[in-house]
């Protein structure tokens, strides 16, 4: 009977061990489990081929579209923890889709300096490391989390909701499934699992809710402002209520400030002005005193947010931001703007976005 019932137990326990490897995916390295390559299937416009030369720049328009396939192991450990279904091989076909409308422009490898409308000039560059970047329309409808990829020069969306639209979101920092998002002119906090679909809302706010960034703790916070109106403010989510956490003066910041702000990973807090010109960035190091202004551009910004160990190609060299701070400009382009050496880089640009909010890597 011993032995009978050490075989029972043993095979209780292997398949204990798969369950949790399927419900459980971050638990897969530690029983050994491993996933092959990931192939992706890729739609991108016709125009566009996988080889680009460092001087050619392409630009097209309301281009059709085709679909070729590659292979990346990348995305094993992107994507696959997102599959429910693996024990100890997996071969996922991950769909892409590109709306092919507006102009979409691809920067060439070597670059040059620009100027951006307002005057403030900037270093066009390209992302090496990493090489994808995430981003959000405030007023793209259906809302949506956009990904564009730099390495395969295509545009893609992470998910879109079936309702709203999305003018900030942000990554869970502990579950890379989780995306909270939230529509500035609601009072929502909601919630998109990757792989899974549209969870809703988890956190409802007294008045509209503009900003949502983890910082300290882990914790998430939120912001809520109302222009040059009042002041605004910032409260931190403890077991499900809020709490004031910063009083944004609207005397310390310029006279107006539409909610944006960013945590660095010392708990710093970084704010930017939002849509107005001139714009500012200041740094709160001390929650009991005013922020700091250390830096002004002659654009809109909107989302920040603080990024590290960033390598670019820019002006026919590779450049390292050892800290930096990304910036949207509530229009098509996205810049990096390091705070080492207060270099602005514009990193990304696409006339088919006109209210770019959000940002992250």
């Amino acid at each position: 009977m011993s032995k009978i019932l050490i075989v029972v137990m043993s095979i209780l326990m292997f398949v204990a061990g798969a369950y949790a490897a399927v419900n459980y995916p971050p638990m897969a390295g530690y029983l050994g489990l491993k996933g092959t390559v990931i192939t992706e299937v890729r739609t991108v416009p016709t125009t566009l081929t996988s080889t680009l030369t460092s001087q050619t720049t392409i630009a097209t328009t309301m281009l059709s579209t085709s679909t070729y396939t590659v292979t990346s192991k990348e995305f094993i450990t992107t994507t696959l923890i997102q599959v429910a279904s693996f024990v100890t091989e997996v071969t996922r076909t991950v769909t892409t889709t590109v709306t092919a409308g507006g102009t979409t422009t691809v920067t060439p490898t070597t670059t040059t300096s620009t100027t951006t409308p307002s005057g403030t000039t900037a270093i066009s560059a390209e992302l090496i490391n990493p090489s994808r970047i995430y981003f959000s329309d405030a007023f793209k409808v259906p809302g949506a989390v956009y990904v564009y990829d730099y390495q395969y020069h295509n545009l893609g969306i992470l998910f879109n909701v079936t309702r709203g639209l999305i003018s900030c979101f942000t990554f869970h920092p502990g579950i890379a499934e989780k995306v909270y998002y939230v529509d500035a002119n609601t009072r929502e906090i909601r919630l998109y699992l990757l792989g899974v679909g549209d969870y809703g809302k988890v956190f409802n706010h007294t008045t509209y809710i503009r900003c949502i960034r983890f910082g300290p703790e882990n914790r998430l916070y939120f912001s809520e402002a109302t222009g040059a109106r009042e002041n605004g403010k910032i409260y931190k989510i403890v077991m499900n209520e809020a709490k004031l956490y910063y009083e944004v003066k609207l005397q310390d910041v310029g006279g107006s400030w539409a909610g944006n702000f960013e945590f660095d990973d010392e708990g710093k807090l970084y704010l930017s002005s939002g849509n107005v010109v001139p714009a500012n960035l200041y740094v709160v190091v001390d929650v009991n005193r005013a922020p700091s202004k250390i830096a002004t551009f002659n654009f809109p910004v909107m989302g920040i947010r603080y990024v590290k160990g960033i390598i670019l190609q820019a002006e026919g060299r590779r450049v390292s931001v050892n800290k930096g701070l990304l910036l949207t400009t509530f229009g098509s382009s996205i810049y990096l703007y390091d705070l080492d050496s207060r270099t602005l880089y514009k990193i990304y640009e696409n006339s088919i976005f006109t209210w770019l909010s959000d940002v992250s890597f």
